[in-house]
């Protein structure tokens, strides 16, 4: 099975242990790219336009694959602790929609991806 290609961000947020979803933000706005080769980069906006650092989320490094387990190897993030870390979540594919969650104590946060069409 194979992540590769580039994702449009459609939902980024937490289901919470009694079932209520929260959405990290009003207004979102995502790219994510898993390249054949390994690499990939992701670009999340929380603001229409980011007056912060708070207002988005980047990152670009490596990928690799276990099972069900995607790991990002971050080189380099808008968010300086997230620098040279790993980041994993469970993924799951269906259809057109890459599923990217993890178990956190409050919920389950879960980002749902859509691949974009070739062109």
């Amino acid at each position: 099975m194979t992540i590769a290609g580039r994702y449009k961000l459609v939902r980024h947020g937490l289901y919470e242990h009694s079932g209520a979803y929260t959405s990290s933000s009003a207004y979102l706005r995502g790219d994510l790219y898993y390249g054949k080769d390994g690499h990939l980069s992701i670009m999340i906006h929380f603001a229409e336009v980011p007056a912060t650092l708070k207002d988005l989320l980047g990152y670009v490094g490596s990928y690799e694959i276990s099972g069900s387990m995607v790991k990002h190897h971050i080189n380099l993030s808008s968010v300086a602790k997230m620098n040279s870390t790993i980041e994993e979540r469970d993924f799951r594919l269906e259809g057109s929609l890459l599923y990217l969650s993890k178990h956190l104590p409050e919920g389950q946060f879960e980002a749902v991806w859509e691949k974009y069409e070739a062109h």
